[in-house]
C-alpha cells in the first residue's frame, strides 16, 4: 500500500510533461485543421471550384492560374507562393529575378532563400505523395508550412527545456507557447512568412544561451567546457539563420544579447577564479553562417551594387558579429592586462561595429529596413487590431481582452527585471536570466512601434519565466506570481485564439477574403482578355499583388519594399500632369490596363506622393470621367458579394488614340453597360450636341432608347443609322461600334439590315477584337450569330469569344 503513491507520483514527475505536450500538440492540429478547412471552402466560393487543374503550368491550374486564397489577403505570403513556384517552374535553387512588378524589366530578388527552400520542400513532398503538379503542391504547402513548424518548435523546445531543466518547466513551455496571445496565432496556415521561422530561431538562440551560462565548470572538466562551447556554438547558428531569414528582425536581439553579455563579462571580471563565457565560439558561428548566407543569395552577382547595401545580409555584419564576440570575450576575462592593451583590444573591437553603423546610416537604402520580416501586425488572424502601432492600436479599440492579454506578459517582465537588480547578481541562476533581459526589453520597445514584435515579447518572456522557475534564488512567491500570471493571460489567449474553431461556413468568411475572391475574379477575367499572358496593369500596390497572383499580370508598384523603381513609376505615373506624359510613361512600361477599385483609393495617394497639385493629376482627371482617347473604358461586373454591392471597379484599357466621337461613344457605352444610367445620358447627350451627323451617335441614341424602353426612338435612330450606312459614312467605323449597330438594328426588328452589318463583323473578326468586347456586347454577338444561322468563319475564334463568358452560359453556345 505504501507504494502506489509512489508509483503515481514517479509517473505524473517523469512522463507528465508527455502528456501536455501532447494536448498541446493535439490542440495545435484541431486548430490548424480546421482553419484549413475554412481557407479551402473560401477558395472554393465564387467559381473558384471552377479553375481546372493544369500540370504543365507552373501555377499548377490553368492560365497561371492560382486558386488558394490567402487569409487576411497577405501579400507577404502572396509573394513567397509566386517566388517557390517559378523556384520549381526554372528547376533552380537560387531565385534572382522576378517580372511580376516593375514591369516590364521586373526586378532583382533580395529576399532570404532559406525559406523559399523550407516551403519548397513541403511542396516536393507534397507532390511526391499526393501526385499533385508542383504548382498545386506549392499552394497546399502554404497551408501547412507555418502549422509544422510551430508543431516543430513546439515539440523541440519542450524536449529541450525537459533535458535540461525538469518536466515541470517543459510542460509549463508547452502550455503557454499554445496559448498566450499572440504568440500563438504566429504560425497562421494559408499565410507562409518568414516570421515564423524568426521566432523558432530565436527561442533556440537564447534557450541554448539559458542552459549554457549557468553550466558550473568544476576544474580540469574539458567534457563541461566543451558542451558550454557547443551550446554557444548552437546559439550562434541559429542566430544566423535568423540574420539570413531577416537582419531588421534579428539585430535587436543580437544587440540585447551583446548589452546583456556587456554586463555579464563585467561581474565575471569581478571573480579571479570565474571562467570566460565562450563568446569567440557564439560570434564565429554566427559570423560564419551570416557570411555564408551572403555568399549563398549575393555572390553570384557580387559585382551589383546592391549586392553591397547593408540594409540586407552583408559581410559587414559578420565582422562586427567577430568583433562583439571578442570583445564579450576580452571583457570577461579577470586580467586584461595594461591599460594600453585593454585599449588597443576595444578600438580593434570596436572598428568593424563602427564601420558597419557608419555604412548603415550613410551609405544604405532603405528597402532592407522596411523588408521586415517581423509582422506589422499584431496577428494573423482576422480577430487583431488593423493598426500598425501600440498608440495607434489604443485609439482605434481602446482598452479590452486583447490588450490586456498582450501585456499582461510585461507584468512577469518587470518582475523578474527587479528580482535580479535586488539580488545577487554572481549566482549562475541569474546570469542565466539576465542573459534573456536585454534581448526581452529591446523587443518590447520595438513592440510599441511594430506590433508584430509583440510576438517576439511573448515568446522571449515565456521562455524567461520558465526558466526562472528552475531557479533556486527565486523565491516561491515570486514564482507563484510568475506562474499565476503566465497562466491567466494563457486562458485570455486560448479565448481569443481559439474562438470560432469549427466546422467551415460561410458565415465565417472575412472582408478581406470578399475582398480577395472578386480581386481573383477580376484578375483572372482580365487575363483571359490580355493580348498575351503577363499584361501590364497599373493599380493600388496591394492591388497589384492579387493581379499578379491570381492572374499572373504584371504590375508596376507593389507592397514590397524590394520595388522601388517601379514603385517610383507608378507615382510619376498617377501623378504625371499631362495626358501626353501619362503616355509615354504608360507605353515605355508596356502598360495595357489601368485598374481603380473604389475599396482601394491608393492611386490617389501615388498621386499625392508625386505631385503638390494632385487636383491636376492624371489620376485625378481619371476621376473626373475626363480620360485622354488612348484610354478605352472596360466594362466590369463586379460578382455578387455580400457587403461589395455598393463598391465598383473602373478599368481602362490602353489603346490607340481614338477620334473624339468614338472616345465620348466608348465611355456611353461604358456607362450603360455598368448601369449608370445618367452618366450615361449625359456623355449621349455631348455626342448629339457636338457630333449630331456622326454615325455612333445614331447608335448611341438607339440604345439609350433601348435601355428606356423607348420604341419610337429606337425607330427613329435605326433609321438614321441606315441612312448613314447607305451614305458610305460607316468605312472608318471602328468594328466594336458595328457590332454594336448589329444589336440595334435586330433589336429594331431590321432584320435584312442586321444580316448586312453581322456579316461584315463576322468577316472581319478576330480573337483580339473579341477580348475587347464587353461581356454584354459579345454575348450579344453570340447569340445574334445563333439566331440568324451566320457561324463565325473560324471556329478557334467563336471557341475563344465562348471561353470568355461566364461559365453558365457556356453550354448554351456550345456545340
Amino acid at each position: 500500500m505504501t507504494q502506489a503513491p509512489k508509483t503515481q507520483t514517479t509517473f505524473l514527475s517523469s512522463k507528465g510533461w508527455l502528456l501536455a505536450l501532447a494536448a498541446s500538440s493535439l490542440l495545435l492540429l484541431f486548430a490548424h485543421s480546421s482553419r484549413i478547412k475554412q481557407i479551402d471552402h473560401v477558395s472554393n466560393l465564387a467559381g473558384g471550384d471552377e479553375i481546372a487543374i493544369d500540370a504543365s503550368s507552373p501555377t499548377g491550374y490553368e492560365n497561371g492560374f492560382r486558386k488558394l486564397v490567402v487569409p487576411e489577403k497577405n501579400t507577404n505570403s502572396i509573394q513567397w507562393i509566386m517566388q517557390v513556384q517559378q523556384l520549381f517552374e526554372e528547376d533552380t535553387l537560387l531565385l534572382r529575378h522576378v517580372d511580376y512588378d516593375n514591369a516590364p524589366d521586373g526586378r532583382s530578388v533580395r529576399t532570404s532563400s532559406l525559406y523559399r527552400w523550407y516551403l519548397g520542400s513541403i511542396a516536393f513532398l507534397n507532390s511526391l505523395l499526393t501526385g499533385n503538379p508542383t504548382g498545386v503542391s506549392v499552394e497546399k504547402a502554404a497551408l501547412w508550412a507555418d502549422p509544422i513548424l510551430q508543431v516543430a518548435t513546439l515539440l523541440l523546445l519542450a524536449w529541450f527545456i525537459k533535458r535540461h531543466f525538469g518536466t515541470l518547466p517543459a510542460s509549463f513551455f508547452a502550455a503557454g507557447f499554445v496559448s498566450l496571445f499572440p504568440l500563438s496565432t504566429a504560425f497562421a496556415p494559408g499565410q507562409p512568412g518568414e516570421s515564423s521561422v524568426l521566432i523558432a530561431c530565436h527561442l533556440g538562440a537564447i534557450a541554448t544561451l539559458l542552459v549554457a551560462v549557468p553550466t558550473p565548470l568544476p576544474p580540469n572538466a574539458p567534457t563541461s567546457l566543451s558542451k558550454r562551447r557547443r551550446l554557444f556554438t548552437a546559439s550562434g547558428l541559429l542566430a544566423g539563420l535568423g540574420m539570413w531569414i531577416g537582419i531588421a528582425g534579428t539585430l535587436p536581439l543580437l544587440i540585447g544579447i551583446v548589452l546583456s553579455g556587456i554586463l555579464l563579462a563585467f561581474l565575471n571580471s569581478r571573480q579571479a577564479e570565474s571562467d570566460p563565457l565562450p563568446w569567440r565560439a557564439w560570434a564565429l558561428a554566427g559570423a560564419s553562417t551570416t557570411l555564408v548566407a551572403w555568399l549563398i543569395d549575393r555572390a553570384p552577382a557580387i559585382a551589383d551594387e546592391a549586392s553591397w547595401q547593408s540594409d540586407f545580409i552583408h559581410p559587414l555584419y559578420s565582422a562586427a558579429w567577430l568583433g562583439s564576440g571578442e570583445l564579450l570575450r576580452f571583457l570577461s576575462m579577470p586580467n586584461k592586462g595594461s591599460t594600453r592593451r585593454k585599449v588597443t583590444i576595444t578600438v580593434l573591437c570596436l572598428l568593424p561595429i563602427a564601420g558597419l553603423a557608419y555604412i548603415s546610416s550613410v551609405n544604405s537604402s532603405v528597402e532592407g529596413w522596411s523588408l521586415n520580416p517581423v509582422s506589422i501586425k499584431l496577428t494573423r488572424l482576422p480577430i487583431g487590431p488593423d493598426a500598425a502601432g501600440f498608440v495607434e492600436w489604443i485609439k482605434q479599440d481602446g482598452t479590452g481582452l486583447m490588450l490586456i492579454a498582450t501585456l499582461l506578459p510585461l507584468a512577469t517582465l518587470i518582475s523578474l527585471a527587479f528580482h535580479l537588480f535586488t539580488t545577487k547578481l554572481a549566482n549562475a541562476e541569474n546570469r542565466a536570466l539576465l542573459i534573456i533581459l536585454g534581448p526581452v526589453l529591446l523587443a518590447a520597445v520595438f513592440a510599441f512601434s511594430r506590433l508584430g514584435w509583440w510576438n517576439q515579447v511573448a515568446a522571449l518572456t515565456l521562455l524567461l519565466a520558465t526558466t526562472a522557475l528552475t531557479s533556486k534564488h527565486v523565491s516561491q512567491a515570486l514564482k507563484w506570481s510568475l506562474g499565476s500570471t503566465i497562466g491567466f493571460a494563457a486562458l485570455l489567449g486560448l479565448s481569443l485564439s481559439y474562438s470560432g474553431i469549427g466546422k467551415a461556413s460561410d458565415n465565417l468568411v472575412e472582408t478581406k477574403d470578399f475582398e480577395s475572391l472578386i480581386e481573383r475574379h477580376l484578375a483572372q477575367w482580365l487575363a483571359r482578355r490580355g493580348a498575351m499572358p503577363g499584361e501590364v496593369a497599373l493599380a493600388p500596390p496591394t492591388v497589384s499583388a492579387t493581379l499578379s497572383y491570381y492572374g499572373g499580370l504584371r504590375g508596376l508598384g507593389t507592397p514590397y519594399p524590394e520595388n522601388v523603381e517601379g514603385f517610383s513609376t507608378a507615382v510619376r505615373l498617377s501623378a504625371a500632369s499631362t495626358a501626353d506624359e501619362a503616355h509615354a510613361l504608360s507605353e515605355g512600361r508596356e502598360v495595357s490596363f489601368i485598374v481603380h477599385p473604389s475599396w482601394d483609393t491608393f492611386l490617389e495617394e501615388y498621386a499625392r506622393l508625386g505631385t503638390e497639385h494632385p487636383e491636376n493629376s492624371f489620376i485625378a482627371l481619371l476621376n473626373r470621367w475626363l480620360a485622354p482617347r488612348w484610354l478605352y473604358p472596360v466594362a466590369f461586373q463586379l460578382p455578387v458579394v455580400p457587403g461589395f454591392e455598393n463598391e465598383w471597379v473602373t478599368i481602362y484599357r490602353v489603346g490607340e488614340v481614338q477620334d473624339n466621337s468614338s472616345a465620348i461613344a466608348s465611355l456611353f457605352e461604358y456607362f450603360l453597360d455598368t448601369g449608370r444610367r445618367q452618366l450615361a445620358v449625359m456623355a449621349q447627350e455631348a455626342l448629339a450636341n457636338n457630333f449630331p451627323d456622326e454615325l455612333v451617335t445614331h447608335i448611341a441614341t438607339a440604345q439609350l432608347a433601348i435601355a428606356r424602353g423607348d420604341p419610337q426612338g429606337l425607330k427613329l435612330a435605326a433609321d438614321k443609322i441606315i441612312g448613314s450606312i447607305n451614305a458610305g459614312t460607316d468605312f472608318y467605323l471602328p468594328w466594336n461600334f458595328r457590332v454594336s449597330a448589329s444589336i440595334v438594328l435586330a433589336n429594331a426588328k431590321r432584320i435584312p439590315e442586321t444580316k448586312t452589318q453581322l456579316g461584315i463583323c463576322l468577316e472581319e473578326i478576330t480573337t483580339d477584337r473579341v477580348r475587347r468586347l464587353p461581356t454584354g456586347s459579345l454575348t450579344n454577338l453570340l447569340l445574334l450569330s445563333k439566331a440568324l444561322k451566320a457561324d463565325f468563319p473560324d471556329p478557334e475564334v467563336k471557341a475563344y469569344a465562348i471561353s470568355l463568358l461566364p461559365k453558365q452560359q457556356q453550354a448554351e453556345f456550345q456545340q
